[in-house]
């Protein structure tokens, strides 16, 4: 009965009780709604003064990812002083417009940017408004907008329901596990069907990282999965203004990373591990369609695990002097303060740049239309079809009927 939602309800009832007994029935009808709200509004204080509701699960703590002060975020922006300071960062100050420019937003979702999350990065709705700020003031440049989800089911190599020790006892949420004690035995898959998954997984990630043990977040169909609200109003507002103007899809280009259960899957490029599921192996359609750019900017969360996966851009082909990181628009998970240096200096090391997105300025005239044809369908590898043709022919299984692709040239 100590939860937000029963200490409502027991206000009610005492209202209901109280306003029977001292109050005519027609002035109860209007002073009960009031106090309703005042109820509401007090307990929904006292929840913020006690820290975010426990979510039964979440580690029975502290999440060490998140604030224990709503709105405080020097934790954060003193991280940013020290990455500014110690690689003597210089800002990109200004674009032109008349670039093929591109924005890729890294998992902007309510998993990650709403306090009381699990998995809430600290100061991430600042980050959304940033962003909000830059697409709106800059929607007649931005050619394309891209935009990754993480999208897992419950279980999957990172929620500790996947592991157990030799005690049979699964691993606390944010806590790592060796890829060697994997090996050694010390961890092994709950379900014994998949040990051998595991043990590829903890040989992929040997030598250069480890498994993550994470809080629900990001389940497709959950309510953390979908994107930011203030995210939502920007990609609406750049599709209304781009609907009109466009021969290509107005909509953003969707990425929903994390499908496989076997592999972590920070980057929207490709998965940490790749197998032999297509969903894990490189996005060839996402980065052809980035080669096509010219600058791309890269925001989002977090800046030490998914925005860093920016860096896959740069070993699938795609030139580093294109990608601008927003440095106001990503923040690091604090807690990983040697991942977030680490992040940092293989970027500036690949040529990746920074830039304040409140500050830079995208100068000079804009394009009025966007020219060029929709990417190709890479499920039908030649595809520039003018129609599809119903064909048919005998399988061992009977007839398969089938539609042809006509090309040019067939006609």
């Amino acid at each position: 009965m100590n939860s937000p939602k029963s200490k409502i309800m027991i206000l009610i009832l005492v209202s209901r009780r109280l306003l029977g007994a001292i109050c005519p029935s027609h002035l109860s009808s209007v002073i009960l709604p009031v106090a309703f709200g005042v109820a509401v509004l007090l307990t929904s204080l006292s929840a913020y003064a006690h820290g975010p509701v426990d979510r039964g699960d979440v580690s029975h703590g502290v999440n060490p990812l998140g604030a224990e002060m709503l709105g405080d975020f020097s934790q954060r922006d003193e991280l940013r002083q020290e990455l500014i300071k110690k690689f003597r960062l210089r800002f990109v100050e200004t674009i032109p417009a008349n670039i093929k420019l591109g924005v890729y937003l890294v998992d902007p979702q309510v998993a990650f940017t709403v306090p009381g999350e699990p998995l809430y990065v600290l100061g991430a709705e600042t980050d959304m408004d940033v962003i909000d700020r830059f697409v709106r003031n800059n929607t007649r440049s931005i050619r394309k907008l891209f935009i990754s989800f993480d999208s897992h089911g419950k279980y999957y190599v990172g929620d500790p329901s996947f592991w157990v020790n030799r005690l049979d006892e699964h691993p606390a949420l944010f806590s790592v596990i060796e890829p060697q004690d994997v090996l050694d035995g010390i961890w092994r898959a709950a379900n014994p069907h998949h040990q051998q998954r595991a043990i590829d997984y903890a040989n992929c990630l040997l030598g250069h990282d480890v498994i993550f043990i994470w809080p629900e977040h990001g389940i497709v169909g959950s309510a953390s999965h979908p994107a930011n609200p203030t995210i939502e109003g920007a990609v609406k507002h750049w599709v209304s203004y781009w609907s009109s103007r466009t021969v290509l899809d107005p909509n953003p280009f969707w990425i929903f990373k994390a499908l496989n259960s076997f592999t972590e899957s920070f980057s929207g490029v490709h998965s940490e591990c790749p197998n032999e599921d297509p969903n894990t192996q490189v996005a060839r359609l996402l980065v052809d369609e980035m080669a096509k750019l010219d600058t791309i900017i890269v925001a989002g969360e977090a800046f030490n695990f998914c925005v860093s996966g920016a860096l896959d851009l740069v070993d699938v082909g795609i030139d580093p002097s294109k990608l601008i990181v927003g440095f106001d628009a990503s923040s690091p998970i604090e807690s990983f303060r040697q991942r977030t240096f680490d992040d940092m200096e293989k970027a500036l090391a690949h040529g990746i740049r920074f830039a304040l997105l409140d500050e830079l300025e995208v100068t000079g005239p804009f394009p009025e239309a966007i020219e060029g044809r929709p990417p190709v369908n890479y499920a039908l590898p030649e595809l520039e079809c003018l129609r599809f043709r119903p064909t048919a022919h005998r399988g061992p299984g009977g007839l398969v009927h089938l539609r042809r692709c006509e090309r040019l040239d067939d006609l």
